[in-house]
């Protein structure tokens, strides 16, 4: 049957990408444990549909007591895979997820169990008959629902939040939704078809692909974007008509003094606290970028005085509260030089060479605090 061998190899292509995520991802994040989490779950209900179609019609004792066992465990995990994307959708772009409104989404989940555990005795979601066939039980819908549930949530809050994260983001996570959900829906209309738990492996594994991607762009330190992320959208930025772009170089100051007086660990630590007050001020929707060492760059597509001034003096004031509570012997300072794209008279090279020049004179001026820019 070339359904349960897509199943199968499905199923190896999970197990090849679990070990993969494994040794490649950071496994100490929420994001991580969420996604290896997924991927078992689909590993473990392409496994049960395999079994579930090799046991049924199998005439010999107690075949019909397993058959039930498995539908029971598929039927009481299906809905977990989408939920679970939904909960790391919500890490993606907010970091967190409201402890109550987990408890709310558990409700539907729970009563997807009830009636799965009850099947067993009572035949409600599905039914295997005395031939040790499977046959769906008079509620049925109950699971489906539930899934189509969490399906249009997750839709729903990816429309909601489609201006926190990129275009490239944005098209990855419907695509994963979207492709069980399509696939599912034909699975529960004409059900000779297995086609819902290899979609889902499909889709974990655009996923997987993406999130390597995504990575191979971020720095390792501080999770903001690295040089190559820097060089693949100056490339994009190159091929725009009418761009408004604003430059900020930014140069963490002593750091070599941190490092040679209170150690590496201090020195990173006070990298990581400055990309942290980067990702306060300038959001998710404007360009921080790490070059390398203590060498960041902003790329703000404006041109607004007032709105590059207010950004600055956020900073400067957000670094002055942490230098004042942080009870260290030092303080991190900082750095920058300020350019504004002119079209008509340069090119995007010769504006990141103007902002790189006015940080180094700021640097060898040593106003760091200067409200002037």
């Amino acid at each position: 049957m070339l359904e349960l061998q897509i199943n199968i190899f499905m199923c190896l292509l999970l197990i090849v990408t679990i070990v993969h995520a494994y040794f490649k991802l950071n496994r100490s994040s929420n994001i991580f444990n969420l996604f290896i989490t997924t991927k078992i779950i689909i590993l473990v209900m392409l496994i049960l549909e395999i079994l579930s179609v090799m046991y049924n019609k199998v005439d010999y004792l107690d075949s019909i007591v397993i058959h039930k066992v498995i539908n029971i465990i598929g039927f009481s995990l299906a809905p977990f895979p989408i939920l679970l994307i939904y909960i790391l959708l919500n890490k993606w772009i907010y970091k967190k997820i409201d402890g109550k409104i987990l408890g709310l989404l558990s409700i539907p989940l729970l009563i997807n169990l009830m009636f799965s555990l009850l099947s067993y005795r009572f035949n409600y979601i599905f039914k295997i008959t005395i031939e040790n066939t499977y046959l769906r039980g008079p509620m049925f819908l109950i699971s489906p629902l539930v899934n189509c549930f969490y399906f249009l949530l997750t839709l729903i809050f990816l429309w909601v939040n489609r201006r926190k994260i990129n275009k490239e983001e944005l098209t990855i996570f419907k695509l994963v939704v979207l492709i069980p959900f399509i696939l599912g829906a034909i699975q529960l209309k004409y059900d000779i078809y297995l086609t819902i738990w290899s979609s889902w492996g499909i889709s974990i594994i655009i996923m997987y692909t993406f999130i390597l991607n995504d990575n191979s762009k971020k720095d390792s330190l501080t999770g903001l974007e690295n040089r190559l992320e820097y060089y693949i959208y100056i490339d994009k930025l190159k091929k725009k008509n009418n761009l408004k772009l604003t430059a900020i170089n930014i140069d963490l100051d002593g750091i070599k003094y941190i490092n040679d007086n209170y150690g590496h660990y201090e020195g990173d630590q006070s990298i990581k606290v400055f990309a942290t007050l980067l990702k306060d001020v300038f959001g998710q929707n404007i360009k921080t970028i790490r070059l390398g060492g203590d060498e960041f760059i902003i790329l703000i597509k404006d041109d607004n005085e007032f709105f590059i001034k207010k950004f600055i003096k956020d900073l400067v004031n957000k670094l002055e509260e942490y230098n004042e509570n942080s009870g260290k012997e030092y303080k991190i300072k900082f750095s920058y030089g300020i350019a504004t794209y002119n079209p008509n008279r340069e090119n995007i090279e010769d504006l990141l060479n103007r902002s790189d020049e006015a940080m180094y004179r700021n640097k060898n001026s040593k106003s760091y605090y200067n409200d002037k820019i």
